[in-house]
């Protein structure tokens, strides 16, 4: 029997990520899946340890840590800002250099964004794509 994919999960407490954990919960339980959770303080990773979860204690911010962590994973579920994605990148780029499997990376976040001046979301020349629209692309 193969080893069971490893997960990297990011924003495991928060809103997204923690419905995400609450999903694998019992295919980590049937040995499916083993999650290694990123969590900001030895506070927050206590309840993760009874649950079969591992964590690893650091910020988004904390480039080397993300992007240790993202060679050791076969999957990165990333459930927060897209602010962080180089460190990913950087994780994913090394597993292959060791010859390991391609990282799968699925990346959601919440819609703060949207609320965002900083990035002109509100733009009136701003194109907003809609799966619904097949004309647009």
């Amino acid at each position: 029997m193969p080893p069971p994919l490893h997960i990297l999960l990011t924003s495991a407490t928060g809103y997204i990520g923690g419905g995400v954990l609450g999903k694998l919960y019992s295919s980590v339980q049937a040995g499916e899946y083993t999650v290694t959770a990123l969590v900001r303080s030895q506070r927050k990773a206590l309840p993760f340890g009874q649950f079969g979860i591992s964590t690893v204690v650091g910020t988004l911010d904390d480039f080397d840590v993300v992007a240790e962590k993202t060679a050791k994973a076969d999957v990165v579920l990333h459930t927060a800002s897209d602010e962080h994605i180089p460190a990913i990148e950087s994780g994913a780029r090394k597993r292959l250099e060791e010859g390991k499997q391609k990282t799968i990376l699925l990346h959601t976040s919440g819609c703060g964004f949207a609320i965002d001046d900083e990035w002109e979301v509100f733009n009136e020349n701003r194109v907003i794509y809609d799966d619904s629209d097949v004309e647009q692309y």
